[in-house]
C-alpha cells in the first residue's frame, strides 16, 4: 500500500492512524514495565520504516531525526509533564489536584521554593515486631 500513496501524504497518514493511538495508550503502557516501552518503540520504529522505506536492519535514527519524532519514553515524559501543568493551572481533575502539595503549605517560613511542589517524605522506618521466645 505504501507504494500507492504519495510520499508527502504518508507521514500524515501514519501520524493520524498510528501515532495518535500510541499517544492515547501511552498513559496505560507508560506506567508499565520497560518491556512495554520497548514494544511502543518498536511500533514507532516500524512506522518510521514505512514512511522512509528503510529495511528491517537499517539504522532508523537518521529517519527519527529527520521526522523529529521522540522516543516512546520521551513521549511519555512529555505527556506526563503536560498533564501536571494542566492540573496545576486549572485544578482539574480535582481528584489529582488535591494530591499536589506546595512547599509553602508544608513549611513555616518563606523561601524561594514556595511555589514548587513538595515531594512526600519517604518512610524509612521499619517495624519489626519482637517475637516471644517461650
Amino acid at each position: 500500500m505504501r507504494h500507492c500513496i504519495p510520499p508527502d501524504l504518508l507521514p500524515q497518514l501514519v501520524n493520524a492512524l498510528v501515532i495518535s493511538h500510541v499517544r492515547y495508550c501511552l498513559t496505560v503502557f507508560g506506567n508499565g514495565s520497560q518491556l512495554n516501552m520497548d514494544r511502543l518503540d518498536k511500533i514507532l520504529n516500524f512506522a518510521m520504516r514505512v514512511i522512509s522505506g528503510k529495511r528491517k536492519f537499517e539504522h532508523i535514527t537518521p529517519v527519527r531525526t529527520e521526522l523529529g519524532w521522540p522516543t516512546a519514553s520521551q513521549m511519555y515524559r512529555q505527556q506526563s509533564l503536560n498533564s501536571l501543568h494542566k492540573i496545576r493551572c486549572t485544578g482539574e481533575p480535582q481528584a489529582l489536584a488535591s494530591q499536589l502539595v506546595l512547599n509553602s503549605q508544608t513549611r513555616s517560613r518563606l523561601t524561594r521554593q514556595d511555589p514548587d511542589l513538595s515531594l512526600p517524605r519517604v518512610n524509612t522506618d521499619f517495624f519489626f515486631p519482637l517475637s516471644d521466645a517461650s
